[in-house]
């Protein structure tokens, strides 16, 4: 096996340990975090290896290299492992000492990688939220005017690892991906929270929309169902007025006959009695036909209350001799107890009076 290959498949077999796995996998922000990990390796990997080439500080270049090698590895490690909020801080914490180490050795708050504090500021923010972005920002605002009061005092300024081109352009482009990744990301969440917005803003509308159609059906259905009832009820009372009326034709001819029969001297008493019962009878039907009708009066709303005296006695006699003929017909004997006090009240007052069956 080659050399070349044999790199290869190393390569290989890292990218792989290094993958994100489980929850992880399926986290956009540990995603976003992934791949802005890779890159910095790359980048860093390139800068300090040229940087070893170009530079006459060999010692200084590695003290520095180290760190700035070792967060982007520790934050893809933990990834794989699924520590997404570990992973986040390694490489805040990481990368800030690393440029902070940068800055105070390549001229103090002039140097161009000053920038990176604004980054990582976004980062935090994207990462763990605003409070978080605000600790970033006063750590590296204390930074900044700690080196600015050094620089007033003629403390540092001195130029340990003097810049290069190549170098400067390195950390423009590690700055600004640390920037520009978070906030692309942030803007990408954003217009599909506004796409989702908007989707169901019109999914709403479409819906309100069904809504008031089916109101509007519902409404009409109960409007129908409510005329078919006031037509059934206006039937129904037609009805029974012309019921009530039929009804009344042939019961008037048994009352008007009956009273007639039993007017004739020569008919017995026990047949008389018989008559009576049959009279009353008709009258009592006659009443209920009248509340039949009183009943149509006041679905119309045309009744009117009549307050009337009644004589009790009477009402119970009535009663009792309407029952009789049933009574007998089942071998029963229906009769009246009632108290004397029944004939000596006036009448609409109350009595004390029993019926009975044996």
């Amino acid at each position: 096996m080659s050399g070349s290959t044999r790199h290869a498949n190393v390569f290989q077999r890292t990218l792989w340990a290094l993958r994100l796995r489980g929850q992880a996998a399926d986290d956009p922000t540990a995603q976003t975090l992934h791949a802005l990990m890779l890159m910095l390796l790359v980048l860093v990997v390139i800068h300090i290896g040229l940087a070893e080439i170009i530079n006459r500080h060999k010692l200084l270049i590695t003290a520095l290299g180290i760190p700035m090698i070792f967060t982007p590895v520790t934050s893809l490690v933990l990834l794989a492992r699924n520590h997404v909020r570990a992973a986040g801080v390694v490489y805040l914490v990481g990368m800030w000492v690393a440029f902070t180490a940068i800055i105070e050795l390549n001229g103090g708050i002039h140097h161009v990688a000053l920038a990176v504090y604004i980054a990582l500021a976004v980062s935090a923010a994207w990462l763990f939220g605003y409070s978080a972005a605000l600790w970033v920002a006063g750590v590296s605002i204390t930074a900044t005017l700690t080196m600015a009061i050094l620089e007033t005092e003629h403390i540092g300024r001195s130029r340990f690892l003097p810049g290069t081109a190549f170098g400067v352009w390195m950390l423009v482009i590690e700055s600004t991906l640390m920037g520009v990744v978070p906030v692309t990301l942030v803007l990408t969440k954003l217009r599909k929270a506004l796409a989702q917005s908007r989707a169901a803003e019109a999914e709403l509308k479409v819906h309100q929309q069904r809504l008031e159609e089916l109101v509007e059906q519902r409404t009409a259905e109960l409007v129908e169902a409510r005329d078919q009832a006031q037509t059934a009820n206006q039937a129904k009372s037609a009805f029974l007025a012309n019921m009530s009326h039929e009804l009344r034709t042939p019961l008037n001819a048994i009352l008007g006959f009956s009273t007639l029969v039993r007017s004739d001297f020569a008919l017995p008493e026990r047949h008389r009695k018989d008559l009576d019962i049959v009279n009353r009878s008709g009258e009592h039907l006659l009443s209920l036909i009248d509340d039949v009708l009183d009943m149509a009066k006041i679905e119309a709303g045309r009744v009117a209350v009549e307050t009337t005296s009644f004589g009790l006695e009477h009402l119970l006699r009535e009663s009792v001799e309407l029952m009789r003929p049933r009574a007998e017909e089942k071998g029963l004997r229906l009769h009246l107890h009632q108290s004397p006090l029944v004939s000596s009240l006036h009448p609409c007052r109350y009595g004390q009076a029993t019926a009975g069956a044996v």
